[in-house]
């Protein structure tokens, strides 16, 4: 089956609303689960670069997660037979379940399980992750992993639980996620620091993840995907349009989130910058 071309990452995301934590889950079509792009075997070799060199800090486990991790590598394997039977590659059994899965995608994947103190990260490949490090998050529940997040206590904690209880086998959601970052890199645990001089704004990445979620239907855990993709951020703003939304977006943050973010320096000038390309100058 032909790969489909995928749209710029940020036509999905720019839109000019103001920039508050939601959760904005959509229902998931299964037949688009995961997305097997002409960038797959890049991915592939990015993945299998940082297995060689620091598997254990890629790939993270815990007992809670083997059964949901075994029925996620089934699920994966059965759904690249099913839509792209060319792309799928024998599987070693010699590998964790979780880490055989994402070997075969380009998505990073995480198991979720459910116990008495909420859902938990029992089990994990994560290859790019975004300014954060697995083995500080294995085992940990949903709420402690977002801690750190501006506002995640209280009302948003618990609609991100309740949010998870609420997914079905038969409606399996998904959501997008997008940052601006000072390196292009996929694999970035922790933030760097700030480099002297400040990037120009048209040098930094825009940065978008595409997440799904769905229940397993044995277990019961919940196996979480994270597709991400980059751009210089002089691409998205090459249409005015899109520049103009996302000066409109970035103007609503809150300095406590463009803390958290890493935006306190760069976020007036990237304003101004995307004010200048959209054709609307200082009078925004």
């Amino acid at each position: 089956m032909p790969t489909r071309p995928r749209p710029h990452p940020a036509v999905d995301v720019l839109d000019g609303r103001p920039l508050r934590l939601t959760l904005g889950l959509r229902r998931l079509d299964l037949d688009a689960w995961l997305e097997l792009d002409d960038d797959l075997d890049d991915v592939r070799r990015h993945k299998q670069r940082l297995l060689d060199a620091a598997h254990d800090e890629v790939v993270a486990v815990t007992p809670a997660g083997a059964r949901g991790s075994a029925e996620t590598l089934h699920l994966v394997t059965a759904w690249i037979r099913a839509h792209h039977p060319t792309r799928l590659r024998p599987v070693d059994a010699s590998l964790h379940p979780v880490d055989a899965a994402a070997r075969l995608v380009a998505e990073d994947i995480c198991v979720l399980t459910r116990d008495t103190q909420g859902w938990r990260l029992s089990a994990a490949s994560v290859c790019s992750p975004s300014r954060w490090r697995l083995r500080d998050k294995i085992g940990r529940s949903v709420s402690e992993i977002h801690a750190p997040v501006p506002d995640y206590a209280g009302w948003y904690s618990d609609a991100v639980d309740a949010a998870l209880d609420r997914v079905t086998v038969d409606r399996p959601v998904w959501r997008t996620s997008w940052t601006i970052l000072d390196d292009p890199a996929l694999f970035q645990q922790t933030a760097g620091h700030a480099p002297s001089p400040q990037p120009a704004p048209g040098d930094l990445t825009f940065r978008v993840e595409r997440q799904t979620l769905r229940r397993l239907p044995g277990t019961r855990d919940l196996v979480f995907t994270i597709r991400t993709r980059r751009a210089p951020l002089a691409d998205v703003a090459a249409d005015r349009a899109r520049a103009d939304a996302l000066a409109r977006t970035l103007r609503s943050c809150s300095p406590e989130l463009a803390r958290y973010r890493g935006w306190a320096v760069t976020l007036p000038r990237v304003i101004e910058w995307l004010d200048d390309v959209a054709g609307i100058g200082s009078s925004a």
